[in-house]
């Protein structure tokens, strides 16, 4: 056996990398759990954190959509004079009945730095937190509906019961919201009647997250149980399920809009009327790539689906177009709202009058759809020039992706269909018919890490990455403020390759020690014209190009990053500042570069 030797020499200042992060002699904050990780509308809700190094909590941040405040309490027979428990924290958490449902990030400042988030969903339905024992089902958790429940698969072979009451004829949903949330639980979800007889089950209706409608055919007690269909568990086996007799949207259409346009959906679901429609009218200020959709009942709010906001003029589908014959004739760039509406439905559409390079993009499962797409590229005679089910590179975020060079004069067909000729309401797609300059010039920002740790006198390292559209070419110069004293930065110019940087914060050894939010600011010269959308309205069979507008100067560009799709949060980089530990670890000799094998 090889023996490695090690020597600690003392060093106020020894020079750390984010690589080295461990190293760092200062406890490092977490939170591992909640006891309720919802909270109603227009109330107030206590909350226990448990987690790691908790002690000396200053500040709790919400950070996302509007109207939620969070505050540590101290409990009043607590001895301030006693050490505080390092693992366990109690907050208020309060939600103004105006707050919009969703997600929050929630994160906490110690005098060590700045947890990673925390997911708090805002609900109007009442909140209720599982209590164990609940692990068979003649002892389950009593509860009423409707509600929220927020539990935990807490270790292997871990199952929560719930028992309520229901009367005959309603129609009840049981909806799981973990994977989606970033759960590790692959949920397993069944209802038992009054004698433990299974009467309903189900495991992935929405990716690995279950759904159960169930309509009540008599008065009486019934237990609803989850599990982890792999029988793990864990801290990260977290879930929420909306429960009671709620409308559920299974898909709207069309499934997206253009910014600063009105556009009319039209839901379809359970516990809804046939025809629900919503008039929505977007900002064309606002930078979010979705915008949040819900049915409002009698009976209360539905479940969130996800509405496309998009920069090209957008067109719906109109039937029949299952054949070349009569395919809905289209002028890109356009975005087309299609929907495969039955079981072997075909949607086609004609291509004429372009040339150059054309991308064709179906976006469907991150929408929500069902749809497996299959995308086909014909010539006029019906022969197949390209066929694509699943894009290479597949980060590209499409179901589909084909991009070919139109020839002037010659006529193109693009066929959408369901891979194994599935089809339904919920089938529903957004296909992208576009030049790759179709949109204005542009680019985004983004942060790889946001939760900055650096000692005095040391260094760390950040990646920024880019994203570009429409090509956009100039270099971006990217940069954080800011900036506290003794903290140094310089300005990361992004190229067009690679399409990512690293900074360096250096910190001198006098530096303020601290936690300092930093804001994360991009700005480049737009030096290709932009594109302008023609005035001319579209009518159902065309959609208006966009022109160049020739008299166009070159612009400044500035952005920050976007907000996150799921909790709206807008991204910064939470950087703590921290005293260098007294020590260092070096190694003697050569480094061992793999340890030999050893025969018994």
């Amino acid at each position: 056996m090889r023996h490695s030797t090690f020597v600690i020499r003392h060093s106020p200042f020894p020079i750390l990398l984010l690589l080295a992060a461990p190293a760092l002699a200062q406890p490092i904050p977490t939170i591992q759990s909640a006891s309720a990780d919802v909270i109603k509308r227009g109330a107030t809700t206590p909350i226990t954190l448990t987690g790691e190094n908790l002690a000396g909590a200053s500040q709790a941040l919400i950070l996302g959509r509007p109207g939620v405040t969070a505050t540590i309490e101290t409990p009043a027979s607590a001895d301030p004079k006693a050490p505080k428990n390092p693992k366990r924290l109690l907050l208020s958490l309060t939600a103004s009945p105006t707050a919009p449902r969703g997600l929050r990030e929630l994160r906490i400042i110690t005098p060590n730095g700045v947890t990673k988030p925390l997911l708090i969903s805002v609900d109007d339905l009442a909140a209720i937190a599982e209590v164990e024992p609940n692990n068979i089902p003649d002892q389950p958790q009593k509860i009423e509906l409707p509600a929220v429940i927020s539990g935990r698969i807490q270790s292997e072979n871990d199952v929560d019961c719930f028992s309520f009451p229901a009367r005959t004829g309603q129609r009840l949903i049981f909806d799981v919201q973990a994977s989606r949330a970033g759960s590790k639980l692959d949920a397993s979800l069944s209802l038992l009647d009054s004698a433990g007889k299974r009467i309903a089950h189900n495991e992935d209706t929405n990716g690995l997250d279950s759904l159960i409608d169930f309509s009540v055919p008599a008065d009486g007690t019934y237990t609803l149980r989850i599990q982890d269909l792999q029988f793990r568990g864990g801290p990260d086996f977290t879930y929420r399920i909306r429960a009671g007799e709620l409308p559920y949207v299974d898909a709207l259409f069309p499934l997206g809009a253009q910014r600063g346009q009105s556009v009319e959906v039209e839901l379809t679901g359970r516990n809804i009327d046939p025809a629900h429609k919503l008039s929505i009218s977007l900002d064309p200020a606002d930078r979010m790539p979705i915008h949040d959709v819900q049915a409002t009942t009698p009976a209360g709010s539905s479940n969130l689906l996800a509405l496309a906001i998009g920069d090209l003029p957008e067109m719906i589908e109109f039937e029949p177009n299952d054949t070349r014959e009569k395919a809905n004739p289209i002028t890109a760039p356009v975005i087309i709202n299609g929907r495969i509406d039955k079981p072997g439905d075909v949607d086609t559409y004609k291509l004429a009058n372009i040339n150059g390079p054309v991308t064709l993009e179906i976006t469907a499962s991150k929408l929500g759809s069902r749809l497996d797409a299959l995308l086909t590229l014909m010539d006029d005679a019906g022969n197949v020039i390209q066929r694509n089910h699943d894009p290479s590179p597949p980060n590209t975020g499409a179901d589909a992706r084909i991009v070919f060079t139109a020839i002037k004069d010659k006529t193109y067909y693009i066929a959408v269909r369901d891979l194994v000729d599935h089809g339904g309401p919920d089938y529903g797609y957004r296909l992208s018919v576009a030049p790759p300059q179709a949109q204005p010039p542009d680019f985004e920002v983004s942060l790889r890490t946001t939760t900055l740790r650096l000692n005095r006198g040391a260094n760390t390292l950040v990646i920024a990455d880019i994203q570009r559209r429409g090509g956009f070419n100039p270099d971006i110069t990217i940069s954080l403020s800011p900036l506290p004293r003794g903290v140094t930065c310089k300005p990361l110019i992004v190229t067009t390759q690679p399409s990512s940087g690293i900074f360096t914060l250096t910190a001198a050894e006098d530096a303020d020690p601290g936690y300092f939010p930093l804001t994360v600011i991009a700005t480049a010269t737009a030096t290709a014209p932009a594109t302008i959308p023609d005035k001319a309205a579209p009518d159902k069979s065309t959609t208006a190009a966009s022109t160049p507008d020739k008299s166009a100067a070159p612009r400044t560009i500035t952005h920050s990053p976007l907000p996150s799709p799921i909790t709206h949060a807008i991204p910064q980089a939470f950087l703590t500042l921290h005293e260098p530990a007294p020590f260092q670890i070096q190694r003697l000799g050569p480094p061992v570069k793999a340890e030999p094998k050893t025969t018994p």
